[in-house]
């Protein structure tokens, strides 16, 4: 092996290395047990009931056409997702059985 003087460490200038590593583990492991725990429950629960509340707000302000043109829309929306959602499914069927058959299939 060819040494040219650049890849030999001092033994106590490596294990220093190591010792201030170490140290700053301990202090990022310190730092992140002393952040508040995030509660997605209960973010969840604080997020669906602010929704909740804009939606009924903007609902309010709507006459009954815009309503029916609204919930109609709201519809042709879920439908079309749930199509994509399916077609998903399928598609990875598909590609979860070709990739099986591709595989060999496993013989003995």
């Amino acid at each position: 092996a060819l040494c040219t003087g650049h890849e030999v460490t001092e033994p106590d200038g490596s294990s220093k290395w190591v010792a201030q590593m170490n140290e700053a583990l301990e202090a990022q492991r310190v730092l992140q047990q002393a952040l508040p725990q995030h509660d997605e429950a209960l973010h969840q629960q604080a997020f669906a009931k602010v929704w909740k509340d804009l939606k009924q707000h903007e609902w309010g302000g709507l006459d009954p056409d815009e309503r029916e043109e609204r919930q109609q829309h709201e519809e042709e929306l879920l439908t079309f997702q749930r199509e994509i959602q399916r077609r998903k499914r399928l598609q990875q069927r598909s590609s979860t059985s070709s990739a099986t058959a591709t595989s060999g299939g496993g013989g003995g």
